[in-house]
């Protein structure tokens, strides 16, 4: 591939990234995987786009097939208007760390929180000897709450205004 198409390709996903997307450490739950039952988990996530156009949706999904970034689509019907929804998603310890590296040193309006989420990765793959909860689940660090809460943080909606001053006479 050449270095035009891949230029062409990171400028209109991190496009849409910053206008439909979402970059954030997602909470939940273990229900049963790996005897962890009840293990509360912060996974990295990216969510490039989350629309109803299914063009746009396969425009992306086929950007990230052409450079070999790992994702997940889901689709689910739940809009007013009964219409489809998709969601492409790169979420993971290891799924995330590929998007990261194409990336690179792209600008866009979101790469604050992907820093936070690099941040998240590395501090939680560097630490192996850390003490574990009652499910045997590694426990997470203050650090590591405190980079949660700095995403969280960075994706408050602040009231935008554009002020711009009319040229007179």
């Amino acid at each position: 591939m050449d270095n035009q198409q891949e230029i062409f390709d990171k400028g209109y996903l991190l496009g849409i990234l910053d206008g439909e997307g979402t970059v954030h450490l997602s909470i939940g739950r273990y229900k049963s995987q790996k005897g962890y039952k009840g293990a509360t988990i912060l996974k990295p996530r990216v969510n490039v786009v989350a629309n109803t156009n299914a063009w746009i949706v396969q425009k992306i999904v086929n950007i990230l097939n052409r450079h070999n970034l790992p994702h997940w689509v889901r689709e689910t019907q739940r809009t007013k208007a009964n219409k489809r929804f998709y969601v492409v998603m790169i979420e993971g310890m290891k799924r995330v760390p590929k998007f990261i590296e194409w990336v690179g040193g792209t600008e866009f309006a979101k790469k604050k929180q992907l820093g936070v989420l690099e941040d998240f990765i590395k501090l939680r793959q560097r630490d192996s000897g850390r003490p574990r909860g009652k499910n045997g689940y590694p426990l997470y660090t203050d650090e590591e709450w405190s980079l949660w809460q700095k995403c969280k943080d960075l994706n408050q909606r602040v009231p935008q205004r554009l002020h711009v001053t009319h040229p007179t006479g």
